[in-house]
């Protein structure tokens, strides 16, 4: 969660941009660009993909409280 204020942007506009990194970072191609010798690996990338998403479920009122703040 976005914790702090910052000058040049809106904490949802960080809280969503952070967000969207991570959901870059670990999609389906590039958790299956990882060398399979290394499974650990691909094991943590499955496991970031799913808790980014139950994430983004889990705080959709938060998203919203961010969004509304802003308006206000």
């Amino acid at each position: 969660h976005v914790v702090t204020r910052p000058k040049k942007m809106t904490p949802y506009e960080l809280q969503f941009e952070i967000i969207e990194n991570m959901k870059r970072f670990y999609t389906l191609r590039n958790v299956f660009k990882i060398n399979l010798r290394k499974r650990w690996r691909f094991k943590y990338r499955m496991g970031g993909r799913y808790l980014v998403n139950r994430w983004i479920e889990e705080n959709k009122d938060y998203f919203d409280y961010l969004k509304n703040l802003n308006d206000g």
